[in-house]
């Protein structure tokens, strides 16, 4: 499996698998907004990359739940 796929597998799948499609798994006008913002491009990165990548920022319901500080 690639990346790309691992990653649809675990957001677009899992809404899929939960009958949440239409709601959740993928960014989109009037879909809620449960998301995290990674301190790296994955997809450029590449798989390796995933050990040590950092959430700089967590979403639930269109509300931020987390923000990474900066280290100054």
């Amino acid at each position: 499996m690639t990346l790309p796929e691992a990653l649809s597998a675990y957001t677009l799948g899992s809404a899929r698998a939960a009958w949440a499609d239409g709601r959740r798994g993928s960014i989109a006008p009037d879909l809620d907004a449960d998301l995290v913002v990674l301190d790296r491009d994955l997809l450029t990165a590449g798989a390796s990359a995933i050990i040590g990548t950092n959430i700089r920022l967590t979403v639930i319901g269109g509300r931020i739940v987390h923000r990474m500080e900066d280290a100054s």
